[in-house]
């Protein structure tokens, strides 16, 4: 049986918990350039669950989505992604195709077990996040890795 007083317990997790998600959203957002206004709505005070490309759980209130892909390549992402990142550890889908991530992937990238797509497709991306990828086997539950026409620097 539950009770009104565990349940209440349980809200204020689940509130706690997407709080610091939400938190690590904003870190990575501040890790952007040129996102020409695709951010605007990601403020402290909204409910992330909200946020545009932002998809969350409605049963336990985790973000279990991420879609920051670009529509055009006057809106593309330019920056890199946030050594906090790994700690959205219900995340199943990213996607980032068509920006342009610099950096490294953090090292906590792979405490996103439950991660199974993962869409770098039409990205620009630095040498240190393909060999971050290739080389981290922490990333096995991946079903779906996409780099379709996906260009390195190599020099």
């Amino acid at each position: 049986m539950v009770t009104s007083e565990s349940n209440s317990s349980v809200q204020a997790l689940n509130v706690h918990y997407r709080e610091s998600e939400q938190k690590t959203l904003l870190m990575l957002k501040d890790g952007f350039h040129n996102s020409l206004g695709r951010f605007s709505l990601w403020v402290p005070k909204e409910d992330c669950c909200k946020w545009k490309g932002v998809g969350c759980n409605n049963e336990i209130d985790n973000v279990i989505s991420l879609n920051l892909h670009s529509p055009d390549s006057s809106k593309l992402l330019q920056g890199s992604i946030s050594h906090g990142f790994g700690n959205l550890t219900s995340l199943a889908v990213l996607d980032f195709s068509y920006n342009y991530l610099m950096g490294s992937i953090p090292h906590n990238f792979g405490n996103m077990t439950s991660l199974i797509v993962l869409d770098l497709s039409y990205s620009v991306l630095e040498v240190p996040i393909l060999a971050t990828l290739k080389s981290d086997s922490t990333i096995a539950p991946l079903q779906t890795f996409t780099l379709t026409r996906t260009s390195s620097f190599l020099q």
